[in-house]
């Protein structure tokens, strides 16, 4: 998404599950199984960051007959283990999110109404996909999140290691390659300068 379309997308987002995992998706970067993973013992509202310490998967194990069952697994590299920094607007969404979010012995920012974790799908049919349909935008999904944040990012002026740094890349060359077609034509002041 575009800066404008990021801008239209955070007017219609609530405060609520959905609003308050939207717009930190936004201002963060983070991947959607790791907001789902998110304990509140990881969030540090008073100085305004996070640190992401595991993901959410709700994959079935080779060899399982069953149903799908939701475990935590730890980032798949050391850049995953990530300290986050959260601007004031979302540092208040939170705080208000927090009083009023479900209760549960996993302690999950983002949880069902009865503290458990929630599938993947489920806040993209229930949450995202119909904010983008308030907001008039396209469907993306909350990767594209992630996307429109590191491309708005570097975009913006900001150091391409320092994005990679938040992204929890282990090397900001993933950054580029992931991102350099984003800036194809892009023309900036620098010759001049």
């Amino acid at each position: 998404l575009s800066l404008v379309e990021v801008r239209r997308l955070l007017a219609v987002c609530g405060d609520d599950l959905y609003g308050n995992l939207v717009a930190l998706a936004i201002f963060t970067g983070a991947r959607h199984d790791e907001l789902l993973a998110l304990r509140w013992g990881s969030v540090d509202l008073m100085a305004g960051t996070a640190w992401i310490r595991e993901s959410l998967s709700w994959a079935r194990l080779k060899g399982e007959a069953y149903t799908e069952r939701w475990r935590f697994y730890p980032p798949k590299t050391e850049a995953g283990n990530r300290k986050l920094m959260i601007p004031p607007e979302i540092v208040s969404r939170l705080k208000k999110w927090k009083l009023k979010s479900p209760k549960g012995r996993l302690d999950l920012v983002f949880s069902g109404p009865d503290g458990e974790p929630i599938q993947r799908h489920h806040t993209l049919r229930c949450g995202l996909h119909p904010l983008l349909r308030r907001a008039g935008l396209r469907q993306v999904d909350m990767h594209s999140l992630r996307h429109s944040f590191a491309t708005i990012r570097i975009m913006s002026g900001s150091p391409v290691n320092e994005v990679a740094r938040d992204l929890g890349h282990s090397d900001s060359t993933t950054t580029l390659r992931i991102y350099t077609h984003w800036f194809e034509g892009v023309r900036t002041k620098a010759p001049d300068r």
